[in-house]
């Protein structure tokens, strides 16, 4: 685990009810959370919401964080789960997902180049899968290593690589199909 002591200090202080340790660590760790809630969303109001969100179940649930990984990546989590459950709640009420790829992906430079503008990257990219998009988003857009989406996902090396290479390749077909 890479925490600073500093950080250490005040994850401790924060789950002994310490209310100013607790504003430290959303201070520094607030815009990084938003940029996570960001790129999955692509609304910024949505994403403010779920930051707050996110820190308010990070208080909660603070007592519970065991300092086995980062609160970073734990912190992380949360946020990614928060994120997939309200993209459910909107599928299942019916509204459209088209916000998920506003910003433009840079998968690789030889696709980019072909994509004559970056909105049909963008589309091309709200038509991949939940599980593709996210590790797509998470390792280029947030500039996250393998190890890290898998531990924000809760899943596997393997799982992260795979779908990255599905991403990649359903990615690849969309726009050579134009």
């Amino acid at each position: 685990m890479n925490v600073d002591a500093s950080e250490h200090k005040l994850i401790l202080a924060a789950q002994t009810g310490d209310h100013e340790a607790f504003s430290e660590l959303t201070r520094r760790h607030a815009g990084y959370i938003y940029r996570v809630a960001y790129s999955v969303l692509k609304d910024q109001g949505e994403a403010e919401d779920l930051t707050q969100d996110a820190f308010l179940i990070c208080f909660r649930k603070l007592a519970n964080f065991r300092l086995e990984s980062s609160f970073r990546t734990w912190l992380s989590r949360i946020t990614v789960n928060l994120c997939y459950d309200h993209l459910r709640r909107k599928r299942r009420e019916g509204v459209l997902l088209g916000k998920m790829a506003d910003r433009e992906t840079a998968v690789a430079k030889d696709w980019v180049s072909r994509a004559d503008q970056s909105m049909e990257l963008k589309n091309a990219v709200r038509r991949l899968s939940d599980t593709h998009r996210a590790v797509l988003v998470m390792y280029y857009e947030l500039d996250l290593d393998v190890k890290s989406v898998a531990r924000i996902l809760n899943i596997p090396v393997g799982t992260v690589k795979s779908r990255l290479a599905g991403a990649r390749t359903t990615l690849r077909e969309i726009l050579e199909r134009g």
